[in-house]
């Protein structure tokens, strides 16, 4: 949950332990956004109250699916929903909360996952996708991390992206980084990101606690947000790290200078 307001939270967590959900109280963006692109968040609540909730749920709405939250966004009726709608969530919960509202959202995302199992152990054939199916609603629908463990699985066999924060002359952006290579990153942001030379950047490296920082060259970008940059100087810690990281099988290093280059339509910056 990122979320400050207490009235709210005290509807929220009531909802939330009595759907058997487990839930975490993100203090910052910064808290919210690593756990969720680091796939450790199945539900996010965010509360468009906060100035930094519109980009937090503008990047969830950017991971694949497998990787990819159900989002719901806490929001003031017209006007205020404008941006929630517009972020790419799934929900909207009208501010100031109701608990039958709340409830209501909850039992539906349970309630879909159920059905989203019970496909998927159909399509496997698994016994163990099986059990999925004969959940009961004395069962509670069991916990939404549960019902989201395939999911989570998915995710790690396709590949957990990182959090990369772009320091910009307006400030810092942050973004995914859908793959890193020991030359360079392409990363996929909620705006576009302008073509420039060395510019200072720092990234989570995935299944650690590092972060990776240096400078980079945006060599691609586009107006969906995607861009690729090829590392202008990393300090011989960071070269250190991430070579450690690309040994240990985190990357697919002989695709290493291909992961930078730009879909067909956009042209490389000379």
């Amino acid at each position: 949950m990122f979320c400050s307001h207490a009235p709210s939270l005290r509807i929220l967590r009531t909802a939330l332990d009595e759907a058997g959900i487990d839930y975490l109280l993100c203090r910052s963006q910064q808290q919210a956004l690593e756990l969720t692109v680091g796939g450790e968040c199945s539900l996010l609540i965010a509360d468009f109250a906060l100035p930094e909730a519109g980009e937090l749920v503008r990047l969830a709405s950017l991971l694949p699916p497998p990787q990819k939250p159900v989002v719901l966004a806490v929001a003031e009726e017209y006007p205020g929903t404008g941006e929630a709608f517009q972020s790419g969530a799934n929900r909207i919960l009208y501010s100031p909360l109701a608990s039958a509202q709340v409830r209501d959202a909850l039992q539906e995302i349970l309630l879909n996952c159920r059905k989203r199992a019970h496909r998927d152990s159909h399509k496997s054939g698994s016994a163990k996708s099986t059990r999925f199916a004969s959940f009961t609603k004395s069962a509670r629908l069991a916990k939404f991390s549960s019902l989201t463990k395939n999911d989570r699985r998915a995710a790690e066999r396709s590949g957990i992206k990182t959090l990369v924060y772009l320091e910009l002359e307006t400030g810092t952006l942050p973004a995914i980084g859908v793959d890193l290579s020991e030359q360079g990153l392409a990363v996929q942001a909620p705006e576009p990101i302008p073509a420039r030379a060395r510019m200072p950047f720092r990234c989570l490296l995935p299944g650690t606690g590092h972060t990776l920082r240096g400078l980079a060259d945006v060599i691609w970008t586009d107006a969906q947000g995607r861009a690729g940059m090829f590392f202008s100087h990393l300090p011989p810690s960071s070269r250190k790290l991430l070579k450690q990281w690309l040994t240990r099988g985190s990357a697919h290093t002989a695709d290493a200078v291909r992961v930078l280059l730009p879909p067909e339509s956009v042209a490389l910056f000379s």
